[in-house]
């Protein structure tokens, strides 16, 4: 094969002839090429990153209760439409960097309570520090339950068939309370049992085979709170928890025996700690 290809004044003169001095024509065009490319885009990235503005540089952790880290966290920071999502590492550690401005920031990971936060980011030499503990939400460990046929007993012939076992008791059951009419959208209320009289609901933990009960939770913005009961008197707007209260707000966390929030504006508020 030989090719001829080429520009040239003269239509009877073929500026490459043969394979090999055409593909090194070819190649040293391309070389140049990509070298006038990089050296144009190396004066502009500045430009750009001027033009894109300053930036606030943020990172920290996303950790269980226990300080134990959450892997493949999402974290969504939003302001005015503009989304910025990253994940956090097996460490459970993230850095980004955004926009100086309000932000409303999500945190949200498999088997935990999504956390919503408003933080104002300005602009700063050092890089900000910035963890997010989040409240355990998973249902009960299903391997504690014993799916096998019930011990044989003497005169008593053998279970032909696996038992049926009703796996939803050992789930949380979830509602809104919409009681609280004055903030929109309606607190989540994550339980195991439930009881309701005319003046009141009592949310109770969910019990779990061969482990400690898993507490009521409610999450709401900001606020997650866990604790053995979740009480809400239906003509006040007010939310008693009682037993081994955890309590995660914007200020970090908090034990106690009992707590006590109340409606604020639009915002639930922690109104008494103790």
């Amino acid at each position: 094969m030989n090719l001829a290809f080429g520009v040239n004044t003269d239509p009877g003169q073929k500026v490459c002839r043969g394979d090999v001095a055409c593909v090194v024509l070819v190649l040293g065009f391309c070389f140049t090429v990509a070298v006038s490319a990089a050296a144009i885009y190396s004066r502009l990235d500045p430009l750009l990153r001027q033009q894109a503005g300053p930036t606030v540089s943020i990172h920290g952790y996303v950790t269980g209760t226990r300080d134990v880290p959450i892997s493949s966290a999402s974290i969504e920071f939003l302001n005015e439409g503009e989304k910025i999502v990253v994940i956090t590492s097996y460490r459970g550690t993230y850095t980004t960097e955004v926009p100086p401005g309000k932000y409303a920031v999500t945190v949200s990971a498999n088997g935990f309570c999504s956390r919503t936060e408003e933080h104002l980011f300005r602009l700063q030499k050092e890089t900000m520090s910035l963890d997010f503990p989040l409240v355990d939400c998973s249902d009960c460990d299903l391997r504690d339950i014993d799916f096998g046929s019930p011990p044989l007993e003497d005169g008593v012939p053998p279970v032909s068939q696996f038992p049926v076992i009703d796996l939803s008791k050992y789930k949380y059951r979830r509602e809104k309370l919409e009681g609280l009419q004055l903030i929109s959208p309606a607190p989540d209320i994550l339980f195991g049992q439930r009881r309701e009289t005319d003046d009141l609901i009592v949310y109770e933990s969910l019990p779990c085979l061969a482990r400690d009960p898993k507490p009521a939770i409610l999450s709401h913005g900001a606020i997650t709170i866990s604790a053995a009961t979740l009480t809400y008197p239906k003509k006040s707007h007010t939310i008693l928890a009682d037993g081994d209260v955890l309590l995660l707000d914007d200020s970090g966390t908090k034990h106690a025996s009992h707590a006590e929030l109340t409606v604020a504006g639009s915002k639930l508020r922690v109104s008494y700690l103790k």
